[in-house]
């Protein structure tokens, strides 16, 4: 197998919102991870690409529907930043999850070593749940 040329911003968009995030999206993006990448989210840290291919496997496995919308990105240097919006329809039934997030990866070689995700884990939940997303946007607003 021969090597990716090194990574950007813009590829690593492609590459993620280039339609459903299924089996094929996830077989062009291993070859731009490091074989020891560290991935972490609020939910989860794995270390391994094995490992983060198997726990993106498991997200897919979850969702009828599963798809990455990128809305900005930068890159300078080693790091990349993506701002997304991932939309999620849970098996076998649900509503669909619309989670905002941010994606910092630090890459080494061209390829990325540490991939991170930041989005709002109770406030995505409460979004989808009737009353209860209006009664957690008062109490935020009342901290703000």
């Amino acid at each position: 197998m021969t090597s990716p040329e090194a990574l950007t911003a813009e590829r690593l968009r492609d590459l993620f919102a280039s339609g459903p995030f299924d089996d094929a999206t996830l077989e062009r993006l291993v070859p731009h991870y490091t074989d020891d990448v560290v991935f972490i989210d609020p939910i989860q840290t794995v270390r391994g690409r094995d490992a983060f291919v198997a726990m993106n496997r498991r997200l897919m496995a979850r969702a009828r529907e599963l798809r990455f919308d990128v809305r900005d990105m930068a890159h300078e240097g080693d790091q990349i930043f993506l701002t997304w919006v991932m939309t999620m329809t849970p098996k076998p039934f649900g509503p669909t999850l619309r989670i905002e997030g941010v994606t910092h990866c630090t890459l080494r070689d061209g390829k990325v070593a540490v991939h991170r995700d930041y989005w709002d884990l109770l406030g995505s939940v409460m979004e989808t749940v009737p009353l209860a997303g209006t009664v957690y946007k008062a109490a935020v607003a009342l901290l703000g």
